[in-house]
C-alpha cells in the first residue's frame, strides 16, 4: 500500500490553472467533511456525480457507492474538483497503490460539458501524480466514453486481458465495475516495469477508486456493481 506523506496545505484549497484564470482545482479528503467549507464542496461533487450516474447501491455495505467513495474516510479516496467561478464543474475520485493510480469516477456536470474541463482536470491530476512518483493512471470506462479517453487529448489506451490480471493481482483491493473496459496512461517511463517501490506523495496524497467515466453524455448513465471492495 502507499505510504502518504505529509499532506499538504496547498491542496485543501483552489489553484490556479495555467492560462485559465476562471478555473480553479482543489484536492480534497473524506476527512475534510468536519470543515464547513470542505462538506459544501464535497456535497457540490457529489450532486454532480448524482447528476451524471444513476444511483447505485454497494452490495457489500449497502450504501450509495458515490456518497461512500466521498464521504466513507476508511476508503481513502481524494476528491479532486475543478471550478469555474464558484461553481464546481467537474469531479474526480483517485487512490494510489504503490506506483499506480485508479481513478474511479469521473463526471463533469450537465452545464460544463463539451468545454473541455475533464482534460484540464486529467492534466492537473497527472502533474500531481508525477509530482508523486505515480508511474501508470487507470481507470475503467463506459463504452459510450472510451473513444474520449483513449483520444490524442487524453492518452489513454485500452488494457490486455494480461495487463489487467497482473493489476488485480499486485492490487486485489482495486476496485471495478461491470460492463466497463479498463484503460491506463503511462505517466512516468520506467526501465524496470517489475519494480515495486513504496510512493511518498508529500505534495498531495493517496487515493482509491474504481472509475466508470463520465463526460460530454447527454443523459445519466447507470452505474454498474462493484466487482471487489475495500
Amino acid at each position: 500500500m502507499l505510504s502518504l506523506g505529509t499532506y499538504s496545505k496547498t491542496h485543501n484549497r483552489p489553484s490556479p490553472v495555467h492560462g485559465r484564470s476562471d478555473l480553479s482545482w482543489t484536492l480534497l479528503k473524506s476527512d475534510m467533511k468536519h470543515n464547513k467549507a470542505h462538506y459544501v464542496k464535497l456535497t457540490q461533487a457529489l450532486h454532480v456525480m448524482h447528476e451524471c450516474f444513476a444511483p447505485s447501491m454497494d452490495p457489500v455495505t449497502h450504501k450509495d457507492v458515490a456518497e461512500d467513495v466521498i464521504f466513507n474516510e476508511e476508503r481513502e479516496f481524494y476528491t479532486v474538483v475543478l471550478e469555474k467561478g464558484d461553481k464546481v464543474a467537474t469531479v474526480a475520485n483517485v487512490r494510489v497503490h504503490n506506483d499506480v493510480a485508479k481513478a474511479p469516477l469521473v463526471a463533469t456536470g450537465f452545464e460544463f460539458q463539451r468545454q473541455g474541463m475533464c482534460t484540464v482536470l486529467m492534466s492537473e491530476i497527472e502533474k500531481w501524480l508525477r509530482e508523486c512518483g505515480v508511474e501508470r493512471l487507470v481507470l475503467p470506462s463506459v463504452q459510450t466514453a472510451l473513444k474520449t479517453w483513449t483520444s490524442s487529448s487524453m492518452g489513454f489506451e485500452t488494457m490486455t486481458e494480461d495487463e489487467k490480471a497482473d493489476l488485480f493481482i499486485d492490487y486485489d483491493c482495486l476496485l471495478d465495475f461491470q460492463d466497463t473496459i479498463m484503460c491506463q496512461k503511462q505517466l512516468i517511463l520506467t526501465k524496470n516495469k517489475n519494480k515495486k517501490k513504496n510512493v511518498k506523495c508529500d505534495s498531495g496524497s493517496s487515493s482509491d477508486g474504481s472509475t466508470i467515466s463520465y463526460e460530454d453524455q447527454s443523459s445519466k448513465v447507470a452505474m454498474s456493481t462493484f466487482i471487489c471492495g475495500r
